[in-house]
């Protein structure tokens, strides 16, 4: 037995109570009797019924205890711990209503014991989660900033000139490896977003009719005949909104990556429509579609949906919707085994200041 805490008691006391052991034999004794009652009272001055005590008196008057009430956790008939309280000499001792009171207190309190366990390994798994997900943003940055060095070399003329084909060529790769890296920053400040407690957010005016462009050109670089469709689509009434560029186009192209691997889609659909203040971004497809199964937990880091056409981690959905929160937007899902399914982001066409920040400035943590 050891003293792990504590109220009320000075540097020096408690360095005193820290250091004082139990004996091995008084240790199972206590035990033995906890064990058979749930609730056990330790009196320094036992009467002779209790003579293994009495030969311990001398150890609690050595550090002033009068009585102590033990009471064992035992959330779902395990235990998993045991709680004593103590009282000074020359305190009262416990009586019949303290130790009623106790016996009640002992299941609410074994309880809170085995939640605050809980919640300690969920934060322990989280905190793995966010620190392979900074890892990982890290490892990518490097080889990505080879790649960009190299194309700049090219387009200086440091290996020779360069047709104009060829220069239009690495353009777009730099600008798809320049996206790229985007990704990888924004995914490395999401991963801070637990540690810090915000997400930085800009506010900027965006071109959706050259967003959704960029995002064709980007989907036609893979040059692959099996790839589903994309149909784009911006509203006739709608060509700019005020948000952060990068954040709303990582979750339209996670949300198009997500059709594309895992939909077995012909087609992929992505329009803006604006109703009423807000603009509604949908991806949608013509694929097999989720049951309810598929659909529980949808947004869960790390989680992959079967049949997936090419390798990740499961975190694309997951992204969406913590960038989604930063914008203070909402995400619909509808979908049925074979009848495809479709995303909808629902964003405020015009955020106001206390939402989102002028550049450089974080943004509170939504929900």
């Amino acid at each position: 037995l050891r003293a792990s805490a504590q109220q009320g008691l000075d540097e020096s006391d408690w360095e005193t109570y820290a250091r004082v052991s139990v004996p091995a034999d008084l240790e199972s004794s206590i035990d033995r009797k906890i064990r058979e009652t749930g609730v056990f009272l330790l009196e320094p001055e036992a009467p002779p019924a209790q003579p293994v005590f009495r030969e311990f008196a001398d150890l609690f008057r050595k550090i002033e205890l009068g009585s102590i009430l033990f009471l064992e956790l035992r959330p779902g008939g395990r235990s998993v711990g045991i709680l004593a309280a103590c009282r000074w000499v020359p305190a009262p001792k416990f009586g019949e209503s303290e130790i009623r009171t106790a016996e009640g207190l002992a299941p609410l309190i074994a309880a809170s014991f085995e939640n605050a366990q809980l919640f300690e390994a969920l934060d322990s798994a989280n905190r793995v989660q966010h620190e392979l997900l900074a890892g990982i943003s890290h490892e990518l940055r490097t080889p990505l900033n080879v790649i960009i060095g190299y194309l700049d070399i090219l387009l200086d003329g440091g290996a020779g000139p360069l047709r104009e084909e060829q220069r239009r060529l690495c353009l777009r790769v730099r600008a798809s490896a320049g996206r790229q890296l985007m990704l990888v920053r924004e995914a490395l400040e999401l991963s801070r977003r637990d540690t810090s407690g915000g997400v930085t957010v800009r506010r900027d005016q965006i071109d959706l009719a050259a967003l959704f462009e960029e995002l064709r050109s980007e989907a036609t670089l893979r040059n692959d005949p099996e790839a589903p469709a994309i149909h784009w689509r911006v509203g006739d009434d709608l060509r700019h909104l005020e948000s952060d560029p990068i954040k709303l186009r990582m979750i339209l192209h996670n949300l198009i990556e997500n059709a594309r691997q895992h939909a077995d889609a012909k087609n992929i659909f992505v329009e803006a429509i604006r109703r009423g203040e807000e603009i509604i971004f949908t991806v949608s497809d013509d694929g097999r579609g989720m049951n309810d199964a598929v659909q529980e937990g949808l947004f869960e880091a790390f989680r992959r949906g079967a049949g997936a056409q090419s390798g990740g981690l499961g975190l694309g959905l997951h992204i969406v919707h913590r960038l989604a929160e930063a914008l203070r937007a909402r995400i619909e899902v509808e979908s049925g085994e074979g009848s495809g399914a479709s995303f909808a982001v629902f964003l405020p066409l015009r955020a106001s200041a206390s939402e989102i920040p002028p550049r450089g400035l974080a943004a509170g943590a939504a929900g």
